[in-house]
């Protein structure tokens, strides 16, 4: 997909009085970019041109969730801590408007460019560019020691240095034994920006609790 294709959906969609439903990555837990009540036609932003894995940026944590939406949201990630909000770090970006013309920074204006930044998915127009390590997942089942290492969590997550960032998930899951239908399960989830030796040493001396091992952790 073209920035051209973009422009010519939004310009035949208005001609024709349907709503747009714009779609980037599918993490849309209301439906909004794929349900109308009225006639609407889908822009699937998922394939639009290439994508190259050249700069980070502090990104999301769900493989769900497009950059369009991303940045629209305002960008919680694993990296905030030390870098902020995605929206923080974006310094530009192109837009196509509901006429179907292209704007970047200058051409938009200050409001629209900081509304974009946080102000909602689908809301302003169709945001087509953006210009703008270590990770562990330790699992716990509920019990007494579960319960107790979320509150150690609770005690020291806001004092941890700024280049980690650990997330606690709470799901219900099926029991893995006998009997037990559902349990609930802990998820801690980090990032670090670093060696993993330096990761688990942090972690053993601020969160003992935790257990962190060094197999816990991936790049």
């Amino acid at each position: 997909m073209q920035e051209s294709h973009v422009q010519a959906t939004v310009i035949c969609a208005k001609s024709q009085g349907l709503q747009i439903r714009i779609g980037s990555g599918g993490h849309d837990y209301e439906g909004l970019s794929y349900v109308s009540e009225i006639p609407f036609v889908v822009l699937d932003m998922f394939n639009l041109r290439s994508k190259t894995v050249s700069y980070g940026f502090p990104a999301g944590a769900y493989p769900t969730l497009g950059v369009g939406e991303h940045f629209s949201g305002g960008g919680y990630g694993n990296l905030m801590r030390k870098y902020g909000l995605a929206v923080d770090n974006i310094f530009d970006g192109r837009l196509v408007d509901v006429n179907g013309t292209i704007l970047n920074r200058e051409s938009m204006g200050e409001d629209l460019f900081w509304a974009i930044r946080g102000g909602g998915g689908g809301s302003f127009g169709v945001s087509i560019h953006g210009r703008s390590n270590w990770v562990f997942n330790v699992p716990r089942t509920l019990n007494r020691a579960s319960t107790d290492t979320v509150y150690q969590w609770q005690q020291v997550a806001q004092k941890l240095r700024e280049d980690l960032f650990i997330r606690v998930m709470i799901q219900v899951v099926n029991g893995s034994h006998e009997g037990v239908e559902k349990t609930i399960r802990v998820s801690f989830l980090g990032f670090l920006v670093g060696p993993t030796s330096r990761l688990t040493e942090i972690v053993s001396d601020n969160f003992p609790r935790l257990g962190l091992q060094p197999k816990d952790c991936r790049g």
